[in-house]
This record gives C-alpha cells, sequence and structure tokens, in this order.
C-alpha cells in the first residue's frame, strides 16, 4: 500500500484540468458536426405540443445519445461559464448557434397532441432541452438572448413534463425573469402584481399538500444534478410514480 495516502502532509487528490484545456476542449466541440447535429436532434420537439414521429426521425441508436451528449455539454458549459476572462465568445458561440437552431424549431412547430413517441424517449428530450435551458438562465447576462423565445422555450417544455419532472417545473416557475413583461417605454422587463401571483400560484400546486411536497422531493432526488442538491440515499417509499 501507498504509506502516501495516509501522509496528512499530502494532496490525495488528482490534479484538476485546467481551464484553458477545458475551453481548447469546448471549442473544439462546438465547431464539430456532431454538435451540430445532435443539438438538431435534441431540440427537434421543441415548441410542439405533441410527441409526433416524422419520416426524418432519427434512428433509435441516434437520439438517447444525441440526447445525452447535449445534456452533458450543457452542464459542462455551465461549469466553466466565466472562469477565463476573455473567454465569452465561446459561451457566444454556443448561445448563438442554441438560439438559431430554437428560432428555426419554432417556426415549424406543430400543434397536435397526438402522441406517437414512447414515454421512455420522451424522457430523452426532456432532459436535454431542460439542461438547454438551465444553462441559457444561467448565461442571461449575455445580450444575445432573446426573452421572448427563451418563455417560448421553457413554457412549452412545461407542457411536455410528466410525474418524476416536478423539480424541473419547479426549477422553471421559480425564474422570475421567465414572468417579466416587457416596459417598452423604459426599455425594461419586469414583473407585475399579476405575473407574480400566476408565478406563486404555480409554485404552489407542486407544494401545498404533503403528497405533493413528497413528490417533489423525489423528483429532486432524480434532477439533483440539474438543481444544486447533492444526491442521497432514497427510501423505497420515495420511489413513487405518482
Amino acid at each position: 500500500a501507498d504509506d502516501g495516502l495516509n501522509d496528512k502532509t499530502k494532496s490525495n487528490f488528482i490534479p484538476v484540468v485546467s481551464t484553458e484545456s477545458c475551453f481548447n476542449v469546448f471549442e473544439s466541440i462546438l465547431k464539430s458536426n456532431l454538435w451540430k447535429n445532435a443539438i438538431n436532434i435534441a431540440l427537434r420537439h421543441s415548441f410542439n405540443a405533441g410527441w409526433i414521429v416524422s419520416d426524418d426521425t432519427p434512428s433509435l441508436e441516434e437520439e438517447p445519445i444525441a440526447c445525452a451528449f447535449v445534456a452533458e455539454l450543457m452542464n459542462f458549459a455551465g461549469a466553466i461559464k466565466g472562469k477565463e476572462i476573455g473567454q465569452d465568445n465561446t459561451h457566444k458561440t454556443l448561445i448563438v448557434t442554441i438560439n438559431n437552431t430554437l428560432v428555426r424549431f419554432r417556426q415549424n412547430l406543430h400543434s397536435s397532441k397526438e402522441d406517437s413517441v414512447n414515454a421512455s424517449r420522451q424522457s430523452w428530450f426532456i432532459e436535454a432541452e431542460f439542461a438547454v435551458l438551465k444553462y441559457l438562465i444561467d448565461m442571461r447576462h449575455v445580450q444575445l438572448l432573446d426573452s421572448a423565445l427563451l418563455m417560448d422555450f421553457a413554457f412549452s417544455l412545461i407542457g411536455r413534463l410528466s410525474v418524476g419532472h416536478e423539480m424541473m417545473a419547479f426549477f422553471i416557475f421559480s425564474q422570475d425573469d421567465l414572468f417579466s413583461i416587457p416596459d417598452v417605454l423604459n426599455d425594461t422587463e419586469s414583473m407585475t402584481s399579476h405575473t407574480k401571483s400566476l408565478q406563486m400560484a404555480l409554485l404552489s400546486e407542486l407544494c401545498n399538500a404533503s403528497s405533493r411536497r413528497a413528490q417533489l422531493e423525489h423528483s429532486a432526488c432524480l434532477h439533483y444534478s440539474s438543481n444544486g442538491l447533492q444526491p442521497r440515499p432514497f427510501q423505497l417509499r420515495s420511489l413513487r410514480s405518482s
């Protein structure tokens, strides 16, 4: 055994990868066709009322890989945001790509509520969309974001959440910016008493009863990494589905 592991004067931690190396990888990914293809797959259901399989639907092998890749890249991007002065252009490139993709899909939305995508497949897209949304909200100080587009994206996602996604809904409803109304005269955005009341009512629906609070807690265990929570052991009674 390595006695160094028990030496209090020595560190047991592996040195972290430099921020510069992280950004080099980040920039390379954003230039790749892999990223462009993945974001197009992961956001293809954005703004749609239902889950429709179209003629150009990717294979079942591509969908989970693309969605997982996008979700993890958003987590990675969020982890290195603001770490180095002068690296904002990389994030701006990412935001512009996401923005353009969302605009394109919003223009091609459909209103059918028919569901022809299995629930397990839906979860892949929901995880990816939520990761993208959370990243955009974290980067809202960047002046490239269209607030109206962000609101459309957020509340479209809300309409497609299911049981187990309560923490995602709680996160979205907790964002004051999504309930702010543009003030044309002052070129600003602010919340009104009406929008604040709406926000509070929606949040209350998620936790105004013990059963709902228990379900929210269960959802938080499932999605802790997206909400800054720490993983902890489950109890069997927390593995509820309704």
